[in-house]
């Protein structure tokens, strides 16, 4: 036994072991059981595809759904432009609130600067039939009203008046070279007030 070489040993061992079943797996594994090198590029392809899409479905759904809803707060903001005259930059000065209803959807234009006094606006927007508008300050005292910047309510024409002023103070600001502004004159100072002399806009 000390004597027997290794390859006999294991001829030995190996002497009374029957491979036929083993072969026949093999064969089979080699002849159609196993995918080929193709045959797995094929598949992974196809996989590829199918995900590829899902997900151009997914996107254009979100697309479809985000276009609804543009479509939905551009209808909104103009029925609030043609009811009370509001500008285009007047607009930017809400910050606006969506909500479900029963009969549709609503928008809440609500104002960053001043919500007391300018109030709320809602825009109802019905399944079926027009817009609907609506204002907070809308049974007011028309006094309330009147004036200009120094009115107690402001509406449209003070909404749009003060986003006018505010940006013609910005852009008249961003004229001056501001480095030596605290060793102005009086005479450059007044220059330099960038709002208008009308009295409706005085601070």
């Amino acid at each position: 036994m000390k004597n027997d070489t290794l390859k006999t040993i294991v001829d030995r061992r190996l002497s009374a072991m029957n491979w036929a079943g083993q072969d026949a797996v093999l064969r089979a594994l080699h002849t159609s059981g196993a995918p080929r090198p193709r045959q797995r590029r094929l598949r992974l392809a196809l996989v590829m595809a199918l995900i590829t899409l899902l997900l151009l479905g997914t996107a254009l759904a979100l697309g479809l759904k985000y276009s609804e809803n543009y479509n939905r707060r551009k209808q909104a903001d103009q029925a609030l432009m043609d009811t009370y005259g509001f500008t285009q930059e007047a607009m930017g000065m809400f910050h606006v609130q969506e909500s479900s209803t029963p009969e549709g959807i609503q928008f809440a234009y609500v104002s960053y600067m001043n919500d007391d006094k300018v109030g709320t606006y809602t825009v109802a927007l019905p399944a079926k039939g027009k817009a609907r508008t609506t204002w907070s300050h809308a049974g007011a005292d028309p006094a309330m009203l009147s004036g200009g910047l120094d009115a107690i309510i402001w509406g449209a024409p003070q909404l749009n008046a003060y986003v006018h002023v505010k940006n013609a103070y910005y852009q008249k600001t961003g004229e001056f070279d501001w480095s030596n502004a605290g060793s102005w004159t009086l005479e450059q100072r007044t220059h330099s007030d960038p709002y208008p002399a009308d009295s409706r806009f005085q601070r």
